[in-house]
């Protein structure tokens, strides 16, 4: 059983929707959970505890948050709930969506809040290793976009604070301690603080990820704790 490449189990919460839940058993209880919306398809208003952040990964969806709607189109724009606050989706596009939420219990406001429901992407940059990338930027955490060309790669490295890395597009060859997987959509990774981690892409197609820093790593608040 791998660590750090946790194996989903599939739900279908309403009609319409199947969904597959990553449980990352980790101390704040975060989940993953990547859904597919049939056209018409309803999750009907609700709330719950755990901060929210989530995004379309292919097509597009309608998210209401507080009486506040938008569309969210493919890797373009992003959301974040607050904990306790009422939120709802649908799915008026004509084609099925494939949706991204990352739910994860958050013990205190440790940060300056940003109250923006609905954030986009900012803060631009290429690496002398070739990935490309851009930023969603939450109170809580931030959702790195990067696109991964062949031979393009990131050295093996560690951090304080944690990594969890979704696959979107493409294949790449993904090096989490001492396990390592052909990463394609479907599958996540999670880095806990301090474990080595890497990518390399070694295949014609240029790949496409999402990784969520917790806290904060290229784009941090002014003034923040660590107590999360």
């Amino acid at each position: 059983m791998s660590h750090f490449f946790p194996v989903a189990r599939q739900i279908s919460p309403v009609e319409g929707i199947d969904s597959y839940i990553f449980n990352l058993n980790d101390t704040n209880q975060t989940t993953i959970m990547i859904s597919y919306l049939q056209p018409d398809a309803e999750l009907k208003q609700h709330a719950h505890p755990e901060r929210q952040l989530g995004m379309a990964l292919k097509g597009s969806f309608t998210i209401q948050i507080d009486g506040k709607e938008e569309e969210l189109y493919e890797l373009k724009n992003a959301y974040a709930v607050p904990p306790n606050v009422p939120h709802s989706a649908i799915n008026r596009s004509g084609q099925v969506a494939v949706g991204l939420d990352i739910k994860r219990s958050v013990q205190a406001e440790t940060f300056p809040g940003k109250n923006d429901y609905f954030i986009y992407p900012e803060n631009k940059r290429t690496l002398k290793t070739g990935i490309n990338m851009c930023f969603f930027v939450s109170s809580w955490c931030e959702l790195m976009l990067s696109t991964i060309p062949k031979q393009a790669s990131m050295p093996a490295h560690r951090h304080l604070g944690e990594q969890i890395g979704i696959a979107v597009h493409g294949n790449y060859l993904m090096q989490v301690g001492e396990e390592e997987e052909n990463f394609h959509f479907g599958k996540i990774y999670y880095a806990p603080e301090s474990i080595s981690h890497g990518a390399y892409n070694p295949f014609e197609e240029t790949a496409i990820s999402l990784n969520l820093f917790l806290p904060h790593r290229y784009n941090k608040p002014l003034k923040y704790t660590r107590e999360i």
